[in-house]
């Protein structure tokens, strides 16, 4: 299991380092530590999903697990879908 989280945390920092370098992460985060603050994050949902925890209960833990992105006014420009802002 430690292959496979330290697999997906790489991706995950990626993700934000080039959310860093298009501006729509703050730069002086720690891309490393958000990555893996996500898996944990991803991990724990499984975790208590297969315990039973509803749907809405696990969308308002992603959701809220949102707000520890250090997003800039660019990147919540960018975060927008067709039914609204993200927030």
């Amino acid at each position: 299991m430690t292959e496979a989280f330290d697999t997906i945390r790489a991706g995950y920092t990626a993700c934000i380092v080039d959310a860093q370098a298009a501006g729509e992460v703050e730069a002086d985060a720690d891309a490393e530590a958000l990555g893996t603050y996500f898996c944990a994050v991803i991990e724990g949902m499984g975790a208590i999903g297969r315990g039973g925890t509803s749907r809405a209960a696990l969308l308002q833990v992603g959701i809220a697990s949102l707000a520890a992105l250090p997003i800039t006014p660019l990147g919540a420009e960018h975060l927008g879908t067709a039914d609204g802002p993200w927030d």
